[in-house]
């Protein structure tokens, strides 16, 4: 995998702190409808992770029991993606991790990430 760029910091061990951008409208395009409404749903228990494959992109959605900090962590071993939440405070693992196995090399570089309440955007384009 190519070295991240500017906005993803490397931890250490395949852990690496992506920025979380506020979710707008150009992401439109990755969601289906009402899927923004179901995740910030905080009565609605059974919809915390959606995986979506399309032509271009590998995208996910995840909903959490709290609102997202400015960061998330992303390790990556082999075809196995985990993302954990940082608290707010003092950027320590706090939350939700989810993993999830991609059949290919994904590039870091191209990574984005978008947050709007609860939910949290993930999309990774395809190589």
């Amino acid at each position: 995998m190519n070295p991240p760029n500017q906005n993803i910091n490397y931890l250490k061990n395949n852990h690496y702190r992506f920025k979380v951008e506020p979710l707008e409208s150009s992401q439109c395009k990755h969601l289906d409808e009402c899927d923004i409404e179901n995740f910030n749903n905080a009565n609605d228990s059974n919809y915390s992770l959606k995986f979506k494959i399309d032509p271009q992109f590998y995208t996910f959605f995840i909903k959490s029991d709290k609102s997202f900090s400015d960061y998330v962590i992303v390790d990556i071993e082999d075809f196995v993606v985990t993302v954990m939440q940082l608290s707010g405070s003092n950027e320590s693992i706090e939350g939700f991790s989810h993993s999830f196995a991609i059949p290919e090399y994904i590039n870091l570089n191209k990574i984005k990430v978008y947050s709007k309440g609860k939910a949290l955007l993930i999309v990774i384009p395809r190589v």
